[in-house]
């Protein structure tokens, strides 16, 4: 029981940490200024 939640819990946070990061791969396409001033 416990071992099946920790994996849904695991899938998520991977998930999450996807879709965050293909949402910073399409800002900085769009908005190669902004990625620069963020870096910074």
């Amino acid at each position: 029981m416990y071992g099946s939640c920790a994996s849904q819990m695991e899938r998520s946070v991977v998930l999450a940490s996807v879709g965050l990061i293909v949402r910073i791969k399409v800002a900085i396409e769009s908005h190669p200024s902004l990625a620069i001033s963020v870096s910074e």
